[in-house]
């Protein structure tokens, strides 16, 4: 999904309060797209977009990649969980601090690249992920955790 703003209306499909309550703290732990995403192929967050949420795509099974923005700082629990066709890189950006765990939980990613300059990333990150190969720290201090 990549969403190009406009100065008119997204239409009935898609409103601004749509974004900001998929996007937004105050909403954090609500589930954003679990039940439609399936259909999903692609998804590029939007520069302002803080955190994904727990669940938000999970079993989005056509997902192909995604591409996230410079000012994330985190991803919820079970974001990607399930989405069986994510497969190639995911590069984290500088500014993620945590991912929670099984955030990409049962994917086919081959390589995970992290930008960030420190960072805590939870236990079972890429769990039942058999094709992960290569795992990539780009700033040094990232500390994998166990709970």
């Amino acid at each position: 999904m990549t969403l190009i703003t406009r100065p008119r209306r997204f239409g009935k499909t898609l409103t601004m309060s749509m974004l900001e309550k998929f996007f937004s703290l105050d909403y954090a732990g609500r589930v954003g797209v679990r039940k439609t995403g399936t259909t999903l192929i692609r998804v590029s967050t939007v520069m302002g977009t803080l955190y994904i949420g727990m669940e938000a795509f999970y079993n989005c099974e056509r997902l192909l990649g995604i591409k996230f923005g410079s000012n994330l700082e985190s991803i919820g629990s079970s974001a990607f969980e399930k989405c069986s066709s994510l497969t190639g890189e995911v590069v984290f950006p500088e500014n993620v601090k945590l991912i929670e765990e099984s955030a990409f939980a049962d994917t086919d990613v081959q390589k995970a690249i992290f930008r960030c300059k420190d960072g805590e990333y939870r236990n079972n990150l890429f769990s039942n992920d058999a094709s992960l190969k290569e795992i990539q720290t780009v700033n040094a201090a990232v500390q994998f955790m166990k709970e």
